[in-house]
């Protein structure tokens, strides 16, 4: 039971197991909230984006809307399940820390409905300028602040082995799936598993791809290193997350469905465009 900053309790509505999707920005969330889309209904889903909040707020919605309630998403830190009065798991994907700030800032740049596109704009920062300016949580250890909980009380360059060490313990405890961004098929075959997704509505195309962002390869070396450097904690956190993945994926034994929706994911991808109805009918009928 948890009271908001309204002094209201919001009252257990249900028995069944609610699932937090904690995105991650820039770690393939965006597609993969396309497939929630289609494995839930639209009552089923609550969206949240609390990520530049400096306090978490509890949901507005009646009791009755949150007893419909299956899964609740978007960019919130762990801990938000305190708001309801039910069982929980949650879910998230991790991706490589130097790979997901560069995506970040390009991310940042290119889109200019983003809170941060007009400070980066106006003063001109470079990759290093934004990893250094402290003007967003993500750009310093922010995988390990979101899921340790404490993102809102951590200030910048102040993560600590002590945070990492509760980002650790609550991918352990409270995450039914921990997927890799680099390994997305294989992520998505586990959550298809845990959660009893239909297999047919895991087909996907992938979602805003950054067409603006230079090579890695391109970047300097001492980016590179700065990076790596203001992201410790989260290169720790993701190798973590690996172990967890590697070992659920040898346990639920996936690689045939991996090799599965890899095929007819093809043809989705192929065909969707020019011929929606066709992808869809084709691999309805085979799979």
């Amino acid at each position: 039971m948890f009271i908001d900053e309204k002094n209201m309790v919001i009252e257990p509505t249900a028995n069944s197991t609610l699932i937090f999707f904690l995105h991650l920005p820039k770690t393939g969330g965006t597609t993969l909230n396309s497939i929630l889309k289609r494995q839930y209904l639209s009552h089923q889903i609550l969206s949240i984006d609390q990520q530049f909040n400096t306090t978490i707020q509890a949901p507005q919605m009646s009791k009755a809307e949150l007893s419909k309630l299956k899964i609740v998403k978007g960019h919130f830190s762990f801990g938000y399940h305190q708001f309801f009065s039910r069982p929980f798991t949650y879910f998230t994907m991790l991706r490589n820390p130097v790979d997901r700030v560069i995506s970040d800032y390009y991310h940042i740049i290119r889109v200019p409905q983003h809170k941060l596109h007009n400070q980066v704009i106006s003063q001109n920062m470079s990759l290093e300028d934004y990893v250094c300016s402290g003007i967003s949580r993500m750009s310093e250890n922010g995988q390990t602040k979101f899921l340790s909980g404490k993102h809102t009380e951590i200030g910048f360059n102040q993560c600590s082995s002590e945070i990492l060490e509760l980002a650790k313990n609550n991918l352990k405890e409270h995450f039914i799936v921990v997927g890799i961004t680099e390994k997305f098929n294989e992520s998505l075959i586990l959550l298809k598993r845990a959660l009893k997704w239909d297999f047919k509505k895991c087909l996907y195309i992938k979602q805003r791809v950054g067409n603006n962002r230079i090579s890695k390869n391109d970047i300097p070396i001492k980016t590179l290193k700065l990076i790596q450097k203001y992201n410790q904690f989260d290169l720790e956190l993701y190798h973590y997350g690996i172990d967890i993945f590697n070992e659920l994926k040898e346990i639920n034994e996936i690689d045939f469905q991996v090799k599965k929706i890899i095929f007819f994911n093809k043809i989705y991808r192929d065909y969707y465009a020019k011929l929606p109805n066709f992808a869809k009918s084709i691999c309805q009928q085979f799979i």
